[in-house]
Parts: C-alpha cells; sequence; structure tokens
C-alpha cells in the first residue's frame, strides 16, 4: 500500500508493485485528525502521517477518503526506453550507484534469446555524444577547442559482458550482467566501475544483443 501526494510518483510506484486494486483520495477532515498547527504545506506530517497510522492499526483505506478512478491520478513522467526486436534490447540506464554500476530500464525476461541464457551478451553503445566543454583536454591532455554542448558522431562503441549470478562471478577489470536486487538487469565492473570503463551514465541508450560465436574478436571488448 502506498500513501503519498498525486506528483506523478505514486503511479511508476505502484506499477513496479503490480496492478493497482484500490485508490481513495484522502479526506483532511474527519477520520484524520487534525493538528492544531495545521498548515497547507505540510501534508506528510498533517494527513499522509495520520493516515498510515491509522491503516497500520487496522483502518480500512475505503473509510479515510473518497474512492477514485486510478486513471485519475497523475501518470508521471513517460516510461523509460526499453524495447525488443531483431533479436536485440534497447535499454536506458536508469541510474548509476556510487560504485558505477548501471542499472538498466529491462529485465530478463526482456532479453533476447539466446542472450537470455548464453554466457556472454555484446553491448553497442550509439555515438553522438556530447563534446566536452570549450578549452577542456580529453584523455591524452590535448586540448579540445570545440563548441560547448554541440554534438559529433562517434563510431558506435562495442563491448561484451559476461552473464553472472553474482558480483564474484565477474572476472577482475571485466564487465558482468546480472540481476540486481530491484530485478532490474545491471552491468557492473568486478574491481572496477562500469561507468567508467564503458563511459556511459544513466538517461543514456544501450543496446544488448547475443554473442555472435563465429566472431573471435569484437572491437572494442574490454581485455
Amino acid at each position: 500500500m502506498l500513501v503519498g501526494p498525486d506528483n506523478g510518483l505514486l503511479i511508476p510506484a505502484a506499477r513496479s508493485l503490480g496492478s493497482i486494486l484500490l485508490a481513495v483520495q484522502l479526506h483532511e477532515t474527519g477520520q484524520i485528525p487534525q493538528r492544531p498547527d495545521t498548515g497547507p504545506t505540510f501534508a506528510g506530517r498533517d494527513l499522509f502521517a495520520p493516515a498510515v497510522a491509522r491503516i497500520a492499526n487496522g483502518t480500512p483505506l475505503r473509510d479515510l477518503g473518497s474512492v477514485i478512478d486510478p486513471s485519475d491520478l497523475h501518470p508521471g513522467p513517460p516510461s523509460v526506453l526499453v524495447a525488443a526486436g531483431s533479436g536485440a534490447l534497447t535499454a536506458e540506464v536508469l541510474w548509476e550507484d556510487r560504485f558505477g554500476n548501471l542499472q538498466l530500464a529491462a529485465t530478463p525476461s526482456d532479453l533476447p534469446e539466446p542472450a537470455g541464457t548464453t554466457g556472454e551478451v555484446l553491448i553497442r553503445i550509439p555515438g553522438g555524444r556530447p563534446e566536452p566543454q570549450a578549452g577542456g583536454a580529453d584523455r591524452s591532455g590535448r586540448s579540445l577547442h570545440q563548441t560547448a554542448g554541440r554534438s559529433h558522431q562517434a563510431a558506435v562503441r562495442t563491448f561484451t559482458a559476461r552473464r553472472v549470478r553474482t558480483f564474484t562471478e565477474i572476472p577482475t577489470g571485466k564487465i558482468g550482467l546480472l540481476v540486481d536486487s530491484y530485478g532490474k538487469l545491471t552491468l557492473a565492473c568486478r574491481e572496477s566501475s562500469a561507468s567508467a570503463m564503458l563511459a556511459v551514465h544513466a538517461g543514456e541508450k544501450l543496446h544488448i544483443s547475443p554473442v555472435d560465436p563465429r566472431r573471435s574478436n569484437i572491437p572494442g571488448a574490454p581485455g
């Protein structure tokens, strides 16, 4: 059960937990006792916390407000990209944790066969990345004088990742693809940062496909 403001966060959270069975608009008076210093900007303290307490004590959700159609709730931000087709998966990087692990907007069931079962997958990172700020330096230390914020067409970068169950199964310095505690596919690097190795961050899109066993060398694969 979720309790909170209709600001676009409830629908994505509810969908991640399953289908929406009931939605109720809480009453500001009546079943929920009001504090003497109730104000319009402290709904978490004055409205939601008392509602949660009553629910925890056994009060039916219907008794706390008016039943409303879930479709009337704010839908929230558009869904992040995840699309499967033509033997490949395209997924957006949802977030990067402090270890540099990259959580994808995809689950194991989204992987195309045989990528869902075989030992390695191919990761393609599209080109066309934003250029560094003018006057900066690239990794070799050379000065860059391009216009800040402008994009350029870079070659598609390609890496391999090994399908693993745990972080310890990833060879040192290699990329692994595993399922995190949220049930999402995640790219990780043993004793390093997958984000740094792949030069990928949240919001970028990756293409994942099965490794072709006929290819002995894959350009860009970390060695």
